[in-house]
């Protein structure tokens, strides 16, 4: 296993990652043999967003119903917004989304502009978990308004992973002492609009990426082979340069990054991999890639160290 001399990261960052390594019930697939088999560093590190640098504060529904008691404030549909289940519009909220995705894919990219793309979504959510009409007609203008400008955009909604913060920093510090010619690029690739800039600049961790490359912006999403494209093309790495992509859904990050011949990490839990049945760990296993616990252990998984 590499060392972790200060030159390449922190101390702490690298002493967590290794207390959180022991405390596995078996060894990650990512292990090296030997500090001498590592590859050079990449050329480019990408990230997922959503559930691998970041994750919701609060169930979609909680949210959205928390937005519409909002907008009803003590008015006559304050009764009406407070009645409905966050369970049943998180159930509702998934049905219109993938209704919406299939009929406009990347959230509406090239056939209508993304916020009537979600406008659509969020009515459909209220009117599957059975909101009344006329508490539509009266709420859903400011209810809308505050969920697709403040609340999905903000930390109100949303938090850093744990590490995610800790390893960007390292990373960026590391990058720093890099000669300017030779330094990884970094950045996310994720099926997200064009509030993702907005949202990562609020959490702040903006700072530390090169390129943010969204499927609405490039009009194709994970787990296609052509976004992982679009984020060499960006970042203006080589073709045949290595690249090395983390994400925690193994169907849109693992798939896609192989498909584009890149690297791929999958970020899981222990609990999430006990979970799985033989016949998920035998697919995860004939699609070449590694696996880590958690982002503190992304160092260590890249091989990035400094004599």
């Amino acid at each position: 296993m590499p060392s972790c001399a200060p030159r390449a990261f922190p101390l702490l960052l690298c002493a967590r990652a290794a207390a959180l390594t022991a405390r596995q019930a078996s060894p990650p697939r990512w292990a090296p043999a030997s500090a001498s088999a590592q590859p050079p560093p990449p050329a480019l590190l990408t990230f997922d967003c959503t559930g691998t640098l970041f994750v919701p504060r609060l169930s979609v529904g909680a949210l959205y119903k928390a937005a519409l008691v909002d907008a009803a404030a003590a008015g006559p549909h304050a009764a009406a917004a407070g009645a409905l289940d966050p369970d049943a519009l998180s159930r509702a909220f998934g049905e219109a989304y993938a209704q919406a995705e299939r009929v406009w894919p990347c959230f509406g990219a090239g056939a209508l502009p993304s916020a009537e793309w979600w406008r659509q979504v969020v009515r459909q959510t209220f009117e599957r978990a059975g909101a009344p009409v006329a508490t539509l007609e009266a709420l859903l203008p400011e209810a809308f308004d505050a969920l697709y400008h403040r609340v999905f955009v903000s930390t109100e909604s949303w938090r850093l992973t744990e590490g995610a913060e800790e390893t960007l920093r390292a990373l960026s510090e590391w990058r720093q002492a890099q000669p300017e010619g030779e330094r990884m690029a970094v950045g996310v690739i994720s099926n997200w609009d064009e509030r993702l800039p907005t949202l990562l600049e609020e959490l702040g961790i903006a700072q530390h990426m090169d390129v943010v490359i969204t499927s609405r912006q490039a009009s194709v999403e994970k787990p296609s082979a052509d976004i992982f494209q679009r984020a060499r093309a960006a970042a203006g790495v080589a073709a045949d340069a290595r690249a090395v992509h983390v994400g925690d859904s193994f169907s849109k990050d693992v798939v896609g990054a192989a498909g584009a011949n890149w690297e791929a990490l999958h970020l899981i839990s222990q609990r999430q991999l006990d979970q799985c049945s033989a016949s998920e760990l035998a697919r995860m296993d004939s699609i070449p890639h590694k696996r880590i616990f958690s982002l503190l252990e992304l160092p260590q998984a890249l091989g990035l160290e400094l004599a």
